[in-house]
């Protein structure tokens, strides 16, 4: 399967192929993602700049990790109107990185299968 919302080969390198680590990876990711997510929807709807920016690098980080190129370009322009204090368009920008997480996890769930069958 190619996968859009992020990169395997990518990922795959990133661990040497260890699986086992991966997969362990995938699941805290899947077990955190709400824990990462709501202090960035609570920034952006209190209009809190400053944890909107350190939140927003936060998961910034975390989907530098998986290589998913979109979600962290989103996480980024928040983190970007956190250190600005512009909450114009931080709803919208909260939106697409909302849709994009669906489209990441769908794909990344996928992806998981796929490690646990081939193992």
């Amino acid at each position: 399967m190619k996968y859009t919302a992020f990169n395997d080969s990518e990922l795959m390198q990133q661990f040497s192929g260890d699986k086992e680590i991966l997969l362990d990876m995938i699941c805290i990711f899947q077990h955190g993602l709400e824990g990462l997510l709501r202090p960035i929807r609570e920034s952006v709807l209190r209009e809190d700049a400053g944890q909107l920016m350190l939140n927003a690098h936060t998961f910034k980080g975390v989907m530098g990790n998986f290589y998913a190129v979109e979600a962290k370009l989103l996480a980024c322009k928040l983190e970007q109107r956190g250190q600005q204090a512009i909450f114009s368009d931080t709803l919208i920008l909260l939106n697409k990185l909302e849709n994009e997480l669906q489209i990441f996890l769908f794909e990344l769930i996928t992806f998981k299968r796929n490690l646990i069958t081939k193992a």
